[in-house]
């Protein structure tokens, strides 16, 4: 709490203080401190912390317009927010991607509006039964990878054929599964699919992989590996690492087939490139959760993620060269 000199603290005031969840739970146990605008938490709730997530539903709404969080309960009882400036009372703060809710209620009723919101439960998690061992379903879904890699069958009619497998043997719970996908990501992945098709059917791959060729020295294949995988690793912390894979997918191929080199090494820096994102808290949804608890910035990723990006791309470049090349 900032408090700015001769000012005294009395009862009844309304303060908003930054402090850790255990400081604040204290406060509300020993009643040195209550909630200002709410109802005192029914002590037969749990605390429980969340992070916004980029698709968050709520991503720009003050805490006084959650009507889910009320309707069921739940008192958000303090924010960790990345905003530096907070205008008006505790119910007019904005929330924003990556802020930390700390929430109070009964856990089913968080679990359920969590889902709804796209909010990423923290600590502690909802527990969870354990999951049971299927073998069936390891070797039916084994038997799907062995049908497609040895080309007995399209990946769509294969992985199709295993799920239909799965859920006549009630294996898979087809209702359960659906209402657990993550429907955006799909849509965003089938949407771009047609993309890097396009890019390879309209001779744009072709183009962009005679520019490299062309730039680049044809008879060297670690210069030419090097500059697809720096690609990657600059594109990804800005897109998608599925959409970098998908797009520069292509490129690749046509890149090794220019210099007359295998497609394996080059598919592979794609894969690794795609997925070396440090350097942005937006590329990959792990960064956005790592930046709301630690409170780091947008530039602090940028600073502290280059030597582990670097480090990264000489590893990967190693391994590729020395196992494909």
């Amino acid at each position: 709490m900032f408090q700015r000199p001769g000012t005294i603290v009395e009862a009844h005031d309304h303060l908003l203080v930054s402090a850790d969840l255990p400081a604040l739970e204290g406060w509300l146990a020993d009643g040195a401190a209550g909630l200002a605008a709410q109802e005192a938490p029914a002590p037969a709730g749990r605390w429980i912390e969340a992070v916004i997530m980029p698709e968050s539903t709520i991503v720009g709404s003050s805490l006084a317009t959650l009507e889910s969080f009320a309707q069921r309960g739940i008192t958000v009882a303090a924010v960790a927010t990345q905003n530096p400036r907070i205008e008006g009372g505790f119910a007019d703060v904005r929330l924003g991607i990556g802020d930390i809710l700390y929430l109070h209620g009964d856990p089913e009723a968080v679990r359920q509006t969590a889902d709804e919101s796209e909010i990423l439960l923290l600590w502690p998690r909802a527990e969870q039964p354990a999951a049971k061992t299927s073998w069936l379903a390891a070797a039916v879904f084994a038997l799907g990878v062995l049908l497609t890699a040895f080309g007995v069958a399209p990946p769509e009619l294969a992985f199709g054929l295993v799920v239909i497998v799965l859920a006549g043997t009630g294996t898979l719970d087809l209702r359960r599964g659906l209402a657990e996908l993550n429907w955006s990501i799909l849509i965003m992945l089938a949407a771009l699919i047609p993309l890097g098709l396009a890019v390879q059917s309209t001779g744009a791959a072709a183009v962009v992989a005679n520019l490299l060729t062309s730039a680049l020295p044809p008879d060297e294949p670690l210069v030419l590996l090097a500059a697809v995988l720096g690609l990657a690793v600059a594109i990804t912390p800005f897109v998608n690492n599925a959409s970098t894979a998908i797009v520069l997918g292509p490129i690749a191929v046509s890149v090794a087939q220019s210099a007359s080199l295998p497609l394996e090494p080059f598919l592979l820096a794609v894969a690794i490139g795609a997925s070396i994102d440090f350097l942005t808290p937006v590329g990959h949804h792990n960064n956005t959760v790592v930046m709301g608890l630690a409170g780091y910035r947008f530039f602090d990723f940028a600073r502290t993620g280059w030597p582990i990006a670097f480090a990264s791309f000489l590893a990967a470049l190693i391994a590729i060269w020395l196992v494909w090349l």
